[in-house]
C-alpha cells in the first residue's frame, strides 16, 4: 500500500510539473508589477517584473493572485496580481490607433480590475504594449480586439518586416 501511495504521489508531481505554463506581464512600459511571497498586499514585495517579462506557473490562484514557480527572484517563486498577466507574449511598441467597436469600450485599471473610463468608436488611443488578448493604452487596459491593429501583423512589423508602419497598415 505504501508503494502505491508513493507511486501515486510521484505520478501527480510529474503531471503537475508537466502542466506548467508560461505567462507574461502586461503593464505600462515604464512601470513594473510587484512579486510577493504571499498572495496579498500585506507583505513586502520580494521582487518585481517589468512589461514583457515571462515566468512559469502551475495555475494556482488565491485572493486575485497567481503563483509563479519559475521566476528569477531571490526565492525563485512568488505571487503576482492576476490583473497584469497575459498568456501570449506582449509586443512592446508605441503607436496610435482608433477604437473599432459597435459602441463604447471599457478601459480598465488592470485586467479584470476596476473600470477607469469609456472609449467610443473612432477615439484615438496611444498603445504602449499589445498581447493577443489585451493592450495597454493611455486610457488604460483595452481588449486588443477593439483596437485598429492586428497582433500578428504588428508582430511582423516590429520584427523588422517593415520599419515605416502607419497605424492604417495594422488592421
Amino acid at each position: 500500500m505504501k508503494k502505491f501511495i508513493t507511486l501515486l504521489i510521484v505520478l501527480l508531481m510529474c503531471v503537475s510539473s508537466a502542466c506548467a505554463e508560461t505567462i507574461w506581464v502586461l503593464c505600462q512600459t515604464d512601470s513594473y508589477v510587484n512579486v510577493r511571497p504571499f498572495p496579498n498586499k500585506k507583505h513586502e514585495a520580494s521582487g518585481y517584473m517589468e512589461c514583457g517579462w515571462s515566468a512559469g506557473t502551475n495555475g494556482k490562484t488565491k485572493n486575485g493572485y497567481l503563483y509563479l514557480d519559475e521566476i528569477s527572484n531571490e526565492d525563485g517563486y512568488g505571487w503576482i496580481n492576476k490583473g497584469y498577466i497575459v498568456y501570449s507574449e506582449p509586443i512592446i511598441y508605441t503607436f496610435e490607433t482608433n477604437i473599432y467597436s459597435q459602441g463604447r469600450v471599457a478601459c480598465w485599471r488592470s485586467i479584470g480590475g476596476n473600470r477607469r473610463c469609456w472609449a467610443q468608436e473612432g477615439d484615438v488611443v496611444t498603445v504602449y504594449a499589445v498581447s493577443k488578448e489585451w493592450s495597454v493604452t493611455n486610457k488604460g487596459f483595452i481588449k486588443t480586439q477593439y483596437l485598429g491593429c492586428d497582433y500578428d501583423i504588428l508582430l511582423g512589423l516590429v520584427a523588422g518586416a517593415e520599419s515605416d508602419a502607419k497605424s492604417d497598415e495594422l488592421h
